[in-house]
């Protein structure tokens, strides 16, 4: 998709982003928060955005395009941010995919307010982000899966793979944080062998943590009877001596768990 001039082609949609949040107190998690994105087609800037624990809805859009088109002077001086972001203005077009919240009458109703035409993406198809590479190509690729991008070639688009077909598929923001992270360590030269093995260096660290962190909660529910339990009174009354019939013991229920 190409626009000739800002604000002449916005696209919003819903990504999920690669963060958990947890409960800061017992450290449990709640989810992974939603982040509604406003994205120029023309300059590729970020017009707005709405984050959120909620799933997509028609609030997080009207709130996500509220965002694009104010002026943020105010909106980063209350924050603190001492940064520019001159990205505001009413778009002649917005392209969305088919989520049931694009097609909620109050959304058109507005849109045909402001005299905003309406796009949307052909269903079945995958969602793209557009740019540019240093060479000036125009390159097409799904953020959630690396491994195959489309270089555009006249009137189409040539399918492009990496060479070696056994690296498994990435994403880009792990490509971005594996290559943040060769950096932090004082590497120069970052070469895609050096990404892979990160990535997955990155992964291993995620998922022995995960495991543990399963762990953690399960010996954890292990122990919950223990906080409220008392200890069990086995001392034998004194009686007279002789007397040594069997004492008698509470009854528990048994619970089995199995690693």
């Amino acid at each position: 998709m190409e626009a000739a001039a800002p604000l002449e082609i916005v696209q919003i949609d819903h990504t999920k982003v690669d963060v958990t949040v947890v409960d800061p107190v017992t450290r449990l998690p709640i989810g992974r928060p939603t982040l509604t994105l406003a994205i120029d087609v023309n300059t590729r800037i970020v017009m707005g955005f709405y984050l959120s624990l909620e799933a997509p809805s028609l609030t997080a859009v009207a709130l996500c395009l509220t965002h694009a088109v104010m002026d943020k002077t105010a909106w980063l001086a209350s924050r603190g941010i001492a940064a520019d972001w001159p990205a505001h203005g009413i778009p002649r077009t917005i392209h969305v995919d088919n989520g049931a919240e694009f097609h909620a009458r109050a959304f058109e109703r507005a849109c045909g307010e402001h005299r905003i035409d309406l796009t949307y993406r052909p269903p079945g198809t995958l969602r793209w982000l557009v740019g540019r590479d240093r060479s000036g190509l125009t390159v097409k690729y799904d953020p959630r899966d690396l491994s195959c991008v489309f270089v555009a070639a006249g009137q189409g688009y040539l399918e492009a793979r990496p060479a070696d077909r056994t690296r498994p598929a990435i994403a880009l923001w792990e490509h971005r944080a594996a290559v943040r992270t060769l950096r932090e360590q004082g590497r120069r030269a970052v070469d895609e062998g050096l990404i892979f093995s990160t990535i997955l260096a990155q992964r291993a660290l995620i998922d022995e943590a995960t495991r543990t962190t399963k762990a953690m909660r399960r010996d954890a529910a292990r122990r919950a009877h223990l906080a409220s339990t008392k200890m069990i009174d086995v001392t034998a009354e004194a009686g007279p001596l002789g007397d040594d019939e069997p004492l008698q013991l509470p009854y528990f229920v048994v619970e089995e768990w199995d690693d």
